[in-house]
């Protein structure tokens, strides 16, 4: 048995189908999923409908300027204004007729001008979009380099960060690296109180000072560092696993013999501790 879409009253429904329709604008719709009523689709043209007499009304509307722009109605508009100044300016005393002049020639100028000033703001809303798009593009070179860099498979091996963590590292890394301009390179901010370091050893170091520890995978035992040339110094700071530069210029600072000594005890041939000292006291 069909059933009617719509229907005027539910009188002529079967009473056992009659809980099916909703009343909807006077009438009885059947309260289908999916299905699009006669109501929803006179209502819906005659929408169409109105939007295509309000467009067709609109044109006619433009029509009647012809090829004649906002532009063009201003320039006609200083015309006829300088028009009538020049119709007044043969009028009157000398006096008046003098500054009526003047008014004309100021005019005539301001008339030469806007032209340009419509130019000028023209190209500068046109500036404005293009800098938009190239600060953004800028924005997501850097975020991509910053990103490439820290986030290497190479890099995170090295300092111990877990594949877990990469998320995490990747917010801060964004809030606390930047490219520094001259080198074009990945370094700290100044947030982080020792600008200028590559990722490398900004990790090393929040290792070995217990920075974000879930961050870093099972360590070995941080015991003394292996003592080359009879030195054995605990807790040296420039080695990997208890680095500290804060430490290394406290001691550079103190005693900068000891400090190439320490350095040179914490290297190895895949680590070179010589690089965290002063460039004046590394050995030529």
């Amino acid at each position: 048995m069909a059933l009617d879409m719509i229907v005027e009253s539910l009188d002529s429904v079967d009473e056992a189908f009659r809980g099916e329709y909703v009343e909807r604008d006077g009438k009885f719709v059947l309260d289908v999923t999916g299905a699009f009523s006669e109501v929803d689709r006179n209502k819906l043209q005659e929408s169409l409908r109105k939007e295509r007499d309000d467009h067709k009304s609109t044109r006619g509307k433009l029509k009647a300027f012809g090829e004649n722009t906002p532009d063009s109605f201003t320039t006609l508009t200083d015309k006829a204004e300088e028009l009538q100044l020049a119709l007044d300016s043969t009028e009157g005393s000398d006096e008046e007729r003098a500054a009526k002049n003047e008014e004309l020639a100021e005019r005539k100028a301001l008339a030469k001008i806007r032209p340009l000033e419509r130019q000028i703001k023209t190209l500068g809303t046109s500036l404005t979009d293009i800098t938009g798009e190239r600060d953004g593009l800028l924005t997501d070179k850097r975020r991509a380099k910053i990103l490439g860099t820290v986030l290497s498979p190479k890099l995170l091996k090295e300092v111990g960060i877990v594949p877990e963590a990469a998320d995490d590292v990747e917010l801060w890394a964004l809030h606390n690296f930047e490219i520094d301009e001259h080198s074009d390179k990945v370094v700290s901010k100044d947030s982080l109180g020792n600008p200028g370091l590559g990722p490398k050893d900004v990790f090393t170091e929040m290792k070995a000072n217990g920075q974000r520890r879930h961050w870093f995978g099972p360590t070995q035992g941080a015991g003394a560092a292996g003592g080359k040339g009879g030195d054995n110094f605990e807790n040296n700071p420039f080695s990997e696993e208890t680095f500290s530069l804060t430490r290394i210029g406290q001691i550079v600072k103190s005693d900068t013999a000891k400090a190439l000594r320490m350095a040179r005890a914490a290297s190895s041939k895949s680590y070179d501790a010589i690089r965290f000292l002063p460039t004046e006291l590394r050995p030529s």
